[in-house]
């Protein structure tokens, strides 16, 4: 199972490590050239360089069916959406900005200080990291792992 990672960066300034830490894909096998070979087998290296294409043709196959499936396509989408709609809500801000003219109106001092502060009616968006909002190659790999231990019964300890 090899892991598709981003670029590391390498320099004085990053540490040599991967950027984005969690596997999205596993492309299967991982080992290319980790097989025994057969006893009875009279040219080892040609059985090896056999081998070894039949498993870097499996990894070309399991790589163009994570990308022919759409995984990404999905998740490009809606940030695109999110995005349009950031900048929509930019822009609709900055026509707000350029129409206010500090000069037409006066405010005195004591409007100043009785006025209630401020308060957004955006509610947060809560939740952000469910189970349904993770990638699917990302759910694939959680379903596999063994299940967390139950932490919850040391909460009478704490």
């Amino acid at each position: 199972m090899t892991h598709l990672l981003l670029p590391t960066r390498v320099g004085p300034h990053f540490p040599q490590h991967p950027t984005m830490p969690l596997v999205t894909r596993n492309i299967e096998p991982r080992h290319v050239c980790r097989q025994t070979i057969p006893v009875n087998i009279r040219s080892e290296l040609e059985c090896v360089t056999n081998i070894s294409l039949a498993n870097i043709i499996r990894q070309l196959g399991s790589l163009s069916e994570c990308l022919l499936c759409g995984v990404g396509c999905p998740y490009a989408g809606a940030f695109a959406i999110r995005v349009n709609t950031l900048g929509d809500r930019v822009d609709r801000l900055q026509v707000k900005v350029t129409q206010l003219d500090p000069k037409e109106e006066e405010v005195s001092l004591q409007a100043i200080t009785t006025r209630k502060a401020f308060r957004s009616s955006l509610t947060q968006d809560q939740q952000l990291f469910t189970r349904p909002s993770l990638p699917m190659p990302v759910q694939d790999t959680y379903e596999t792992c063994n299940p967390p231990p139950p932490l919850n019964y040391l909460s009478q300890y704490r």
